[in-house]
């Protein structure tokens, strides 16, 4: 072990916490056999102060052991180590793990619970769907479980999960589960979110209306149309715009979007318009997505940058040339982090508005 590995190894014991976070991220540059080895060591000493970072740097690992090791900690009596193993699991996707993670969504830990069942969907094994489906009962877990299974993609998903979006009492939930349905990507999950527009509840109907303009489900647009015209709710109004810009249907509510982007003093009413905007002619919405550059929010002004870049904008680094020397370097971060392949190939953006 190098003398510099060494060092950070014995910053994971400092009683900061800050010290130990950046000793982790030095660790996590120059991981190797050695460096796993010292943390097996200091993962089973329960009164070491660098326990939990050292399970997390674990799970950052590709060493056979380090399974073995990380399933006797999943026995621990401390509710946060266990926690912690499980978001490692979740980083190594050892199927060894599946089971004691299915027993896991049992622990009397919320938080336990909550890192198994992430750590099952990110698994995608088939075996957990059953135990995930039961948990959509349980309101301690319900919302994760949801999010598990959309994650493991299975059909068998959709059902329930569409049970879940139209019954269950909390409306958080049920914005969940049609989130879920979205993320599931299947044609009848496509089609059952609709239902959710049956909702009485602000926020779980614009979650539902995201959903569907994300899919860019065209069986919803005629609903879509209607609410549009018909709400007095201007969240669900914007929400329903957007939507149907991303179906393609966003030139008939371009000037309320332009209206919105130049007027509304929301700034996140703001940035849902240049994702509306971002998917129609650019001909059409060049020119206020320049204006939108000089937004007061940076967020406003960083999607902006973002959606001119997604349209191929050419003329785009001319356009920022004024905003180079800001203080605010958010816009030329937003151009390093746009890659040409999104560029070249058209990669959607999954982007939250």
């Amino acid at each position: 072990m190098t003398d510099l590995q060494q060092l950070y190894i014995e910053l994971l014991a400092h009683e900061s916490e800050s010290v130990r976070e950046e000793a982790v991220k030095a660790l996590l540059e120059m991981m190797d056999t050695e460096v796993v080895d010292a943390l097996l060591e200091i993962v089973t000493q329960s009164e070491h102060s660098g326990q939990l970072e050292a399970i997390w740097l674990l799970g950052k690992s590709e060493e056979t052991q380090v399974s073995e090791v990380l399933l006797q900690l999943f026995q621990s009596p401390d509710a946060q180590v266990r926690e912690v193993v499980a978001g490692a699991f979740a980083e190594i996707g050892d199927v060894r793990a599946l089971q004691p993670l299915i027993d896991a969504l049992n622990d009397e830990s919320a938080n336990v619970k909550d890192a198994a069942a992430i750590a099952l969907g990110e698994l995608r094994d088939s075996r957990a769907i059953k135990p995930l489906i039961a948990k959509l009962q349980e309101t301690q877990v319900q919302q994760v479980a949801a999010w598990a299974l959309a994650m493991i993609g299975d059909r068998s998903a959709v059902a329930p999960l569409t049970e879940a979006m139209l019954t269950d009492i909390d409306p958080a939930m049920r914005g969940m589960a049609a989130r879920s349905l979205g993320k599931l990507g299947l044609p009848d999950a496509d089609t059952a979110v609709v239902a959710g527009l049956d909702d009485t509840d602000e926020s779980v109907l614009i979650e539902v209306i995201r959903v569907l303009g994300e899919r860019r489900n065209l069986a919803s647009v005629e609903r879509l149309d209607q609410m549009f015209e018909s709400t007095t709710l201007d969240r669900v109004k914007l929400a329903c715009a957007v939507a149907l810009a991303r179906c393609g249907k966003g030139e008939s509510h371009f000037d309320y979007l332009l209206n919105t982007l130049q007027n509304d003093p929301d700034w996140g009413a703001r940035l849902s318009a240049i994702m509306g905007m971002r998917e129609m002619d650019y001909e059409m919405v060049e020119e206020p997505l320049r204006k939108g550059l000089d937004d007061t929010h940076w967020l406003v002004q960083k999607s902006a940058a973002r959606s001119l870049l997604r349209l191929q904008d050419e003329e785009l680094y001319a356009s920022l040339e004024t905003h180079l020397g800001d203080e605010e370097e958010d816009i030329m971060q937003a151009v390093i982090e746009t890659s040409f392949y999104e560029l070249l190939e058209g990669a959607d953006d999954d982007e939250d508005e």
